[in-house]
């Protein structure tokens, strides 16, 4: 809620179930649940440490991927599951980003089923400015 409240730029969480994926579908922002191994899990209460990983929730992709060039592939004495990351060079990931990589993409929306979704009016109109922006940066 910190993140999605402007309280801070990028924050860190561990995710067993969706502590940290959910929230981001929540509050409109991006979490990663990187690979097993990606990041250290020192400092994270294990809940069910097989499924336990160290996660990224930030308000834009471009910040998730600088931390995430930051965090990986630290060979953590601590995590033995960090030393899978052993010889593996570890790519600037906002490399990987795409400008307007929405220009090639379609998306299929059913207008009638969102329309028959139960909730509040401002949800509705946020989904309908989501569509408008997705458009305005050229997906169909």
């Amino acid at each position: 809620a910190g993140i999605g409240s402007n309280l801070g730029l990028i924050g860190l969480g561990s995710d067993t179930g969706g502590s940290v994926r959910i929230p981001a579908a929540q509050q409109a922002l991006i979490g990663l649940r990187p690979t097993q191994g990606l990041f250290s899990r020192t400092g994270i209460v294990p809940t069910r440490l097989p499924l336990d990983t160290g996660g990224i929730l930030g308000r834009t992709v471009r910040d998730v991927a600088k931390l995430t060039t930051v965090l990986a592939g630290f060979q953590d004495p601590l995590d033995p599951i960090s030393f899978y990351s052993e010889n593996i060079t570890v790519p600037n990931y906002e490399d990987y980003l795409v400008p307007n990589a929405l220009a090639c993409m379609k998306f299929g929306i059913v207008l009638d089923y969102v329309e028959t979704l139960d909730g509040d009016a401002n949800s509705k109109a946020l989904f309908h400015q989501a569509v408008e922006n997705m458009t305005a940066a050229g997906a169909t």
